[in-house]
């Protein structure tokens, strides 16, 4: 399960994102923020064995959606909550654990062949701090308008050096 950290640092992204780039109120935004934290949840005020299980799953995810709109009674703040609240999905489906997404009808957790987000490793630092580098772009983007574009090749190069690095380390160490 990658650290709340992780989910926090993603809300935050998303929340920047939408509310500077795209101009989406503040609200909406973070409300985006929320669904993207809101899953765990379970694992900071009930008992540990339902993490994963009680708010990962799609019913959580249209009841909390359906909760939300009754509350708002506006189709697009539950939207941008169950847009954060998707990401959080997403995030941990590419995990070793991954969700499960049709509890408590199915006891068996969908999970992606290549688990790449491992709390406390490397990639889920790595990952923390590209979304980190990303937001704080889109933050100031408007004070380095001017070198963003160099900027960003940078940050493309930096990123395909480092996965070429992770994945030979990987190949080295498997045999």
């Amino acid at each position: 399960m990658p650290q709340r950290t992780t989910h926090v640092t993603f809300g935050l992204f998303l929340f920047v994102m939408l509310y500077y780039l795209f101009h989406i109120s503040f609200f909406a935004s973070f409300l985006i923020a929320i669904g993207a934290v809101f899953p765990d949840f379970d694992a900071i005020y009930l008992l540990k064995k339902w993490h994963r299980k009680l708010f990962h799953n799609l019913f959580a995810l249209f009841f909390s959606f359906f909760v939300l709109f009754l509350l708002t009674k506006d189709l697009f703040y539950s939207v941008a909550f169950l847009l954060g609240f998707v990401s959080h999905l997403a995030i941990d489906f590419f995990t070793p654990t991954g969700v499960w997404l049709f509890w408590p009808l199915s006891k068996q957790s969908i999970k992606s062949k290549c688990p790449i987000l491992i709390t406390g490793k490397f990639t889920e630092q790595f990952f923390q701090l590209i979304v980190l580098f990303i937001t704080t772009l889109i933050f100031f983007f408007d004070q380095i308008r001017e070198l963003f574009p160099a900027m960003l090749i940078s940050f493309i190069i930096t990123i395909g050096v480092s996965f070429a690095l992770l994945f030979e380390k990987r190949k080295h160490h498997k045999t």
